[in-house]
């Protein structure tokens, strides 16, 4: 398990000080309230596809990720100097990050680790 503590969602709405040790270190209350975020997430998709027959818990975010592929693999040629890597996605909540993973040997050990690879010569991942 890591060393690092994640923020509550509801912190970020918060009326206390920011510390950047113990709260959130932004506040999106100038912004939108907190109701109206969590009304939007809970509205928010990312796929018009039906679920597949088979169990998947990232089928929802598929169409999204299948379209960045394609996009980069039309408009995007790395050079020679490729290095794979792996990323990690902070997510706040297990509860809510569908293929919610800990990996202790990473800095942010919660949230969801992806495969990249990077191009050395255009610093794109």
């Amino acid at each position: 398990m890591g060393t690092i503590q994640g923020f509550q969602r509801r912190s970020f709405w918060s009326s206390a000080a920011i510390d950047p040790f113990t709260t959130s270190p932004y506040r999106f209350n100038d912004i939108m309230s907190r109701t109206y975020f969590e009304q939007t997430l809970k509205a928010l998709t990312f796929t018009d596809r039906e679920p597949p027959s088979y169990v998947d818990p990232l089928w929802q975010v598929m169409q999204l990720v299948d379209a960045w592929n394609e996009n980069m693999g039309e408009n995007f040629s790395p050079s020679w100097v490729s290095c794979p890597d792996e990323s990690m996605m902070f997510w706040l909540s297990k509860y809510t990050c569908p293929g919610f993973m800990v990996v202790p040997r990473k800095l942010w050990s919660f949230g969801n680790e992806w495969y990249s690879i990077a191009c050395g010569n255009s610093r794109i991942i």
